[in-house]
């Protein structure tokens, strides 16, 4: 059995027992989310949404949630001897999320 599940603007392919790392759910860990934008579902029959199925959810557990690291520019200019390693301070770190299906 397993199902396509789009959240955060992706779709995941998931089965029962599958870690997944997606974008920042509102959840603390430790809690039970439902993923209600459920596009397939396969088990012994094929259930196709249009293009979501109504009526269907997916349990995960949120286990932690956390950031993804700062990203490392290097600027460089060529032939003229410039070059410049430096981390963004204030740049946009992903709050990543792991849950187990």
């Amino acid at each position: 059995m397993y199902a396509i599940v789009e959240t955060g603007a992706k779709q995941y392919w998931v089965s029962p027992g599958d870690l997944i790392k997606v974008e920042k759910l509102d959840f603390e860990p430790g809690t039970e989310a439902v993923l209600s934008n459920v596009l397939l579902i396969a088990d012994e029959t094929l259930h196709l949404g249009t293009p979501y199925l109504t009526k269907a959810g997916i349990v995960c557990d949120v286990l932690e949630t956390d950031r993804h690291p700062k990203i490392t520019i290097f600027k460089f200019k060529r032939n003229s001897g410039f070059a410049h390693p430096f981390h963004i301070w204030r740049s946009r770190k992903k709050c990543l999320c792991l849950s187990k299906i």
